[in-house]
């Protein structure tokens, strides 16, 4: 359940499982699981789930917000991959910075939020992102892979050359000076998305 939390998007198979499990083994929580189950939940919803190590199937999981999507367990691999490819192929610096946005949000006033958003959206416009932007979002954006997704030689249509999901969600927008590249994964790429499996 940690890992599901921790991702932007989560497609599951419909035999998927979700429980927190940890005090059936006498442990208390990790993987960051205490910090963003209660954020997505709700502290009481959060609270149970830990406690009682209830476990949540697939479709619960998605009324309670842990989880994006459900599809056919045959179906899972396919569906994770064409999320993931389509971030990819996006505007990923907007999409990056526009996750910051969502994750300062929910401590800071109306004001000072929409000074944020402001700015953002000033230095997407300074670096000069804003006219591809409006020609992808009116269809007008040439055909392809743009950005670290083209292939080398394509000149600008070209197919992605990641191989696999991970792959794909290594590839994040540049780190800003404020946060450590260690966490480029979490804070600065796309979105992360995860496809989960029952065993």
């Amino acid at each position: 359940m940690s890992l599901a939390c921790a991702c932007d998007l989560v497609v599951a198979a419909e035999s998927a499982g979700f429980t927190m499990a940890y005090s059936n083994a006498g442990l208390t929580p990790d993987g960051s699981s205490t910090y963003y189950l209660p954020r997505l939940v709700g502290i009481r919803r959060a609270t149970e789930l830990t406690l009682t190590n209830r476990q949540l199937s697939a479709q619960e999981a998605m009324e309670w917000g842990l989880v994006t999507r459900v599809v056919p367990d045959e179906d899972l691999s396919e569906e994770a991959t064409a999320l993931a490819s389509q971030l990819a192929a996006g505007a990923t610096k907007a999409l990056g910075a526009a996750k910051r946005l969502l994750r300062v949000g929910c401590t800071e006033t109306l004001e000072t939020q929409m000074e944020h958003e402001t700015q953002a959206i000033a230095r997407d416009g300074a670096h000069g992102r804003r006219p591809r932007g409006h020609r992808r979002l009116f269809g007008e954006a040439p055909g392809g892979v743009h950005g670290p997704m083209r292939s080398a030689g394509s000149k600008g249509r070209g197919e992605p050359i990641a191989k696999s999901v991970s792959d794909l969600l290594c590839r994040s927008a540049p780190t800003t000076r404020t946060e450590p590249t260690d966490q480029r994964w979490r804070c600065c790429s796309p979105a992360a998305v995860v496809g989960l499996r029952g065993v």
